[in-house]
């Protein structure tokens, strides 16, 4: 089943690509559209109608592109502050999303990567109390190098461990999720409490004491752009 709700992550400054861009990720146009148009036309394609974007460093210039490009009339857009983007992990952006998500599940979704939405088209798990989440994985990673990704190690159709640097791996983590919103806010207000603010933190916290479904998206394209060389790649493809 597919949630009407996606919450995308864009709060971040661009950190190692900031010499190349001095605009947010979320604009960096591939194949003539923003990522965030990609995002937009790619989701409601399958049905979201409410994008909750969570925006810190340069807000105000994807909402100047929002109302420039009439995308707030063709979509619902909701922009949600995170005053803390410098301070604070990615983590903490997930959670200003999931206190806005209206309804039971959402996509939780990394905006400075690119996807093709295709494998959409065959996902019909649900998330409940127990499978709280559904991690989106590439085994076949073919287009971006592990050693730039969360890895994820699989086994029985569920995601058992994940991380930068584990070692036995089997897949690669795409930076997309189904979520159970309102059992996953509630466990990130403890560990966020605890200082624990990195998403993965939630992610693992998942992986001990619930369960975490593993859909292969199979060859369908996907890509982020955390450095020079992927924003490079992603370009000249």
């Amino acid at each position: 089943m597919i949630p009407k709700t996606a919450v995308i992550l864009a709060a971040g400054d661009g950190g190692r690509i900031a010499d190349l861009i001095s605009y947010p990720k979320l604009l960096i146009e591939y194949k003539g559209k923003t990522l965030l148009e990609h995002h937009l036309y790619g989701l409601a394609e399958y049905g979201v109608t409410e994008f909750l974007l969570v925006l810190g460093w340069q807000a105000e210039a994807i909402r100047t592109f929002i109302r420039e490009n009439s995308l707030d009339d063709k979509f619902g857009i909701v922009c949600i502050d995170n005053p803390d983007w410098y301070s604070k992990e990615n983590g903490y952006s997930a959670y200003l999303g999931l206190e806005e998500v209206k309804g039971d599940d959402c996509f939780l979704i990394m905006g400075d990567h690119f996807f093709d939405y295709g494998f959409l088209n065959t996902c019909n798990r649900v998330v409940t109390e127990q499978e709280t989440m559904i991690d989106f994985i590439d085994s076949e990673m073919s287009f971006m190098k592990p050693e730039w990704c969360t890895k994820a190690l699989d086994k029985a159709g569920y995601v058992i461990q994940s991380g930068k640097n584990i070692v036995d791996y089997s897949s690669l983590d795409i930076g997309l999720f189904i979520l159970n919103a309102p059992i996953v806010l509630k466990q990130m207000t403890s560990l966020i409490s605890a200082g624990n603010s990195e998403w993965n933190d939630t992610v693992i916290f998942n992986i001990k004491h619930k369960k975490i479904i593993a859909f292969d998206i199979g060859n369908h394209f996907w890509h982020g752009v955390n450095n020079p060389e992927q924003y490079y790649e992603l370009l000249n493809r």
